[in-house]
């Protein structure tokens, strides 16, 4: 008896956990249209910068459009990274071609914009729990246990899909990539 009372009371409290927050269901909703938007991007590996530049993002029917400058508007790279998160370059200036910048950037944007729970607001495998909520701000998390291994931060304007500012930060190599909307 006092196992069954005990079991109930245990099942209640991981099912009133998991309920969909109203706040959320702006997720569920498709963009409003498809945008343009000019970010300032920054890289950093700890607190050290290790690059920035500028980035434009067009979000298309399957994926995102992007183009990379540095300061001066030279362009560096180009591709695009579909849902999946297959990134298929169009143009990379010969000294990012081995740098990693490319495979981070395009891990992060896809992270950051595409990549979503199977279920909102969390869904679990095995050890890995992935999140999605709002708190102060919007965050994306992702932990293997009690490790955090990578987290998105967003300022978001009213409208949905339309971001002021996003940060990803990979815990496991302390590797940062910040992005303001100009």
């Amino acid at each position: 008896m006092m196992k069954n009372s005990f079991l109930t009371v245990l099942l209640l409290l991981c099912l009133s956990g998991c309920g969909l927050n109203p706040g959320q269901l702006e997720l569920l909703q498709p963009p409003e249209e498809e945008s343009d938007s000019l970010f300032n991007l920054k890289l950093f590996t700890g607190k050290e910068l290790r690059f920035s530049g500028l980035i434009g993002l067009k979000t298309t029917d399957n994926g995102l459009h992007c183009l990379l400058l540095d300061a001066s508007g030279i362009k560096l790279l180009e591709g695009s990274l579909d849902s999946s998160g297959q990134w298929k370059t169009t143009f990379v200036l010969a000294p990012f071609e081995q740098s990693g910048l490319v495979s981070f950037l395009a891990l992060s944007l896809r992270r950051t914009y595409l990549h979503f729970p199977a279920e909102i607001p969390c869904s679990r495998s095995l050890l890995n729990r992935f999140c999605i909520y709002q708190e102060e701000q919007w965050q994306k998390v992702e932990q293997s246990g009690v490790v955090t291994v990578w987290q998105a931060r967003y300022q978001k304007r009213p409208r949905p899909f339309l971001l002021q500012s996003a940060e990803f930060h990979h815990h496991l190599f302390d590797l940062t990539l910040s992005l303001k909307k100009i």
